[in-house]
């Protein structure tokens, strides 16, 4: 995205506070970490989108701005609406402004003044190229906080090139780690893009927190790459100290993993780790405890050494056994286990319902958002219930900015869309 430096447009010396749409339901506490926060968000698809969801969800008050043509991800719609793009942007407000126009950006400038955070997942320079670089910005607002998300960071031979979530995994390792030797890599959930969501999210969390000693905001930066790295921080450590890289096999060597299946074709994941106890625990569960005494399986190192005959053992044991019977073995033996759950048996499970993880949205379409992955003061933020059609709050924030006169010429021109109920 590029366009000419901005023009000018009438317009307030700040934007007046608006109240959120996304305030704290009668259910969440009465003040969030981040309540009174404004968050500037000019970033679209999911990486940076996240990070502005979980200060969200904190309780900053997201504006998002969408291009006239909507956030991508709202293309990828379905029989009950656009659900990708309403977990991502669940409580945020959409503002719609051509950035590609003088005036455009002269309606950001103009918003600026009031909020605490922009975030933007553009590619380097293009910021700078509209006006909306981190020094411009600063000259307007000296305390906001810039995140800036790229696909591989701002400098170096590849900070120009595109990126999307599976060339982060791919690029950052992530792919061949989680790959069986000789296989295809297979690009499942975005990780990367959510990792990186994270990890930005963080780093705002610790420029505000700088704000409050110094006065003044800063600039945060991450991209696709270093959000995904980050993921798998530890295999490097690995790498360097034996030589060699971690895949699926020597992972669950290394971890003392095991992949049991049971009588019922069903597959529980069974984790000892170094630990002797959960060993001998598991070997008790199993009616195996003269595998503690093989000089196979003594030491941690042996069981590593002979990982794939200690797996065949207790294959041999489970796949005679029942699911719920190997699975109340295991809990009556402490031993570390879980049942590979497909999602849909995970958002049915009574420990997600105890945790109240996921929110039920009480619109026609019946979505469950997944909540913060968070409690504070043993309360889970959440009680947001929708998501913003395109340009829905266009007119009230801007409204702040400029007058109902000026709206309705910015819109006839295509500059801002006032939404799907729009009379000007």
């Amino acid at each position: 995205m590029s366009g000419p430096v901005a023009g000018s447009v009438e317009s307030s010396s700040a934007v007046g506070s608006v109240e959120s749409s996304a305030a704290a339901g009668p259910d969440e506490p009465a003040a969030l970490p981040l309540s009174g926060i404004r968050v500037l968000e000019l970033a679209s698809v999911i990486a940076a989108p996240y990070a502005g969801s979980l200060l969200r969800l904190l309780g900053a008050e997201v504006v998002k701005v969408e291009a006239p043509a909507g956030d991508p991800i709202r293309k990828w719609d379905s029989p009950r609406g656009p659900l990708p793009f309403a977990q991502i942007n669940a409580g945020k407000r959409s503002v719609v402004i051509d950035l590609k126009t003088d005036e455009g950006v002269a309606l950001v400038k103009g918003l600026i003044a009031d909020f605490d955070v922009l975030t933007h997942n553009l590619r380097p320079a293009s910021m700078e190229r509209l006006g909306l670089g981190a020094t411009a910005c600063h000259e307007i607002n000296p305390r906001l906080v810039y995140l800036g998300v790229t696909g591989f960071g701002s400098t170096g031979p590849w900070a120009a090139r595109p990126a999307y979530d599976s060339i982060g995994q791919a690029f950052s390792g992530l792919l061949a780690l989680l790959t069986p030797p000789g296989a295809t890599p297979a690009v499942g959930p975005a990780l990367g893009d959510l990792g990186t969501g994270v990890v930005a999210a963080a780093g705002v969390l610790a420029a505000l927190v700088q704000r409050e000693r110094t006065g003044r905001g800063s600039v945060v930066e991450t991209s696709l790459l270093e959000g995904t790295i980050a993921l798998i921080a530890d295999q490097f450590s690995h790498l360097q100290a034996t030589g060699t890289q971690f895949n699926i096999a020597t992972r669950a060597r290394t971890s003392g993993i095991f992949m049991s299946q049971t009588a019922d074709a069903d597959l529980v994941v069974i984790h000892v780790s170094t630990s002797g106890k959960f060993f001998e625990a598991l070997m008790a569960a199993l009616d195996r405890k003269d595998l503690v005494e093989d000089p196979r399986f003594r030491t941690f190192a042996d069981r590593s050494a002979h990982h794939e005959e200690l797996q065949s053992e207790i294959l041999a044991v489970t796949r005679g056994l029942p699911t719920e019977a190997l699975l109340d073995l295991l809990v009556r033996f402490d031993v570390p286990h879980t049942r590979v759950n497909s999602l849909r048996d995970l958002m049915e499970h009574p420990q997600i319902e105890a945790l109240g993880l996921f929110d039920d949205i009480d619109d026609a379409s019946g979505m469950q958002f997944t909540g913060a992955p968070w409690r504070i003061d043993g309360r889970r933020p959440g009680g947001v219930h929708d998501w913003p059609t395109q340009g829905r709050d266009t007119r009230e924030v801007l409204g702040a900015l400029v007058g109902e006169e000026q709206l309705r010429k910015l819109h006839e021109r295509g500059v801002i869309d006032l939404g799907p109920d729009a009379t000007p």
